[in-house]
């Protein structure tokens, strides 16, 4: 009788330290999940951020009807958004038509995301400024 008793005290320690070693991985898993979602939370987060910024960029230049060609222009937004910059580049594009000449506009904007840069590009095509 007494054999069979501790026999069974070990068995009961065997199933308490694998059950414990069951839940510990469960919570590493769990918490590495929580972690990998909040890290692609922020990410999703600036580039939303990014692509309105481009956006309204992309409007002040539609609003202005025609654009200089050969410009290169590189500066960051104003706060809250200093973290992130842009280039606008234009390059002159003949379309071979009465309608006159075009270019080509490029608007990259970056920003830094841990230590990689991450950019996006909208390119569009707008009517020339006649220089006077």
């Amino acid at each position: 009788m007494l054999k069979t008793r501790k026999t069974r005290r070990g068995a009961l320690l065997i199933e308490v330290l694998l059950t414990i070693t069951v839940m510990t991985g469960g919570l590493v898993l769990i918490i590495q999940s929580f972690t990998a979602s909040l890290r692609a939370s922020v990410q999703m987060s600036a580039y939303s951020t990014a692509t309105l910024l481009a956006n309204n960029k992309m409007t002040e230049l539609f609003e202005e009807g025609s654009i200089k060609d050969g410009l290169l222009e590189t500066s960051a937004f104003p706060k809250p958004h200093e973290e992130f910059q842009y280039q606008l580049r234009t390059k002159n594009i003949k379309n071979g038509s009465d309608l006159g000449f075009y270019s080509e506009v490029e608007l990259t904007v970056s920003w830094l995301s841990g230590k990689n840069e991450r950019q996006i590009l909208l390119t569009t095509f707008l009517p020339n400024r006649e220089e006077k």
